[in-house]
């Protein structure tokens, strides 16, 4: 090639580049690596106090914008669901083997916390180093403390801790001062569930002094909690009852201008009830 085809195509090679504009930053989505499956294959592993409510539901790896997985809960097709709606939940039995069955859909099960159920849960987030194989020292002692089962969650660099409590505070989130993450839930929400035992803890769900809790949620969430309720079973509770009108307008009603007792009531709403199917 002579100096005048070389300048030439310099001049051309140039003219390209100014014709091209580019940009100063270029965002590149990185898809990181997708999680491997949680599900624990051993049956054995998992809480008897938590197989005996129907409250599981499966759980499904969804990609994100930002390139990571976040897990969901899903129904039997593998698309999302409500965890809330106790028509999404199933037993144990269930969930296990629809998760066993199809391990390409679905990547372990969990349990969704309600209000009706006994089982309360606490999600602790960034509390273990696996490398260094080093606890946060306050998650330590504030886990010991409730003497509860407490397992792994599916990144084994947090927990989640199951109890039982007969009082209901208002679900609570919060990242701490020193960058851990604490979660307490009383409904509405669902876990994963690894059936992984920590290690010098428990498996048995136990029941949590209400004070301790309440301690703990003060000091996770300060200025969150404004009032502490009882939980009362709603089949257990008398005030959900309702006295039919015919049966207090009728003049010859034992019930007629009386504080009905409970067993008044229920006879009220056996005859309702047996008219209804007649």
């Amino acid at each position: 090639m002579t100096e005048t085809e070389i300048a030439s195509s310099a001049a051309y090679d140039e003219h390209i580049i100014n014709a091209v504009e580019i940009p100063s930053t270029i965002s590149i989505a990185v898809k990181k690596q997708k999680p491997k499956s949680f599900f624990n294959s051993d049956p054995e592993d998992y809480s008897l106090e938590m197989k005996e409510h129907d409250q599981w539901v499966l759980s499904c790896l969804k990609a994100k914008a930002d390139g990571t997985y976040t897990k969901i809960p899903c129904n039997a097709n593998g698309y999302y669901c409500d965890c809330t709606d106790q028509n999404n939940c199933m037993s144990f039995e269930k969930a296990f083997e629809i998760c066993e069955a199809n391990p390409d859909k679905f990547s372990g099960i969990g349990f969704s916390v309600s209000s009706s159920g006994t089982i309360k849960a606490i999600d602790c987030d960034h509390v273990y180093d696996h490398v260094t194989e080093e606890w946060n020292k306050q998650a330590w002692q504030e886990l010991r403390s409730l003497n509860t089962r407490v397992e792994w969650s599916p990144s084994h660099t947090g927990i989640h801790l199951f109890f039982t409590c007969p009082i209901m505070l208002e679900n609570g989130k919060k990242t701490q001062p020193d960058d851990t993450g604490r979660e307490m839930y009383f409904e509405k929400h669902y876990l994963t569930v690894t059936g992984e035992v920590v290690e010098g803890f428990t498996d048995v769900i136990n029941k949590v002094d209400p004070e301790l809790i309440t301690q703990l949620y003060d000091k996770w969430f300060p200025g969150k909690r404004t009032s502490v309720k009882a939980e009362v079973p709603v089949k257990y509770d008398i005030r959900t009852f309702e006295i039919p009108e015919e049966f207090v307008n009728d003049p010859d009603d034992p019930l007629k201008d009386l504080s009905p007792t409970k067993d008044q009531v229920r006879g009220c709403l056996k005859i309702q009830i047996n008219s209804t199917i007649g």
